[in-house]
């Protein structure tokens, strides 16, 4: 699985109110999101929601993590966040992040 994961859509939610709060709770399936502060916690808390339907994530390991997807004044608008049901998976997302890096590269304003 690759994910869209918008930290400027949680930070945009955050401190709306207690029906927007329901919402955050919802999407992480915990209130934990409550003690986060950085768009690392926040992706870490994702991730690690989604061992529990046995997804194989490693977060730990700095080349498997997401990809930044920034806008052309250069501000990041989401991360894609892989997940897999098998180890296997992470062979093909290290050559995604490969392509993606090589192009942006060669061609910045591309990704």
């Amino acid at each position: 699985m690759i994910i869209t994961f918008s930290i400027m859509g949680i930070k945009r939610v955050r401190g709306r109110g207690e029906e927007y709060a329901e919402s955050l709770t919802a999407f992480f399936g915990t209130d934990e999101w409550q003690q986060c502060s950085t768009k690392r916690e926040y992706i870490d808390l994702y991730r690690s929601r989604l061992e529990q339907f046995n997804y194989y994530i490693q977060l730990d390991v700095p080349e498997h993590s997401e990809i930044t997807m920034r806008n052309k004044k250069n501000a990041e608008v989401y991360s894609l966040i892989f997940a897999s049901k098998h180890p296997l998976g992470e062979k093909f997302w290290r050559e995604v992040k490969k392509m993606i890096e090589k192009i942006r590269h060669r061609s910045p304003r591309l990704l």
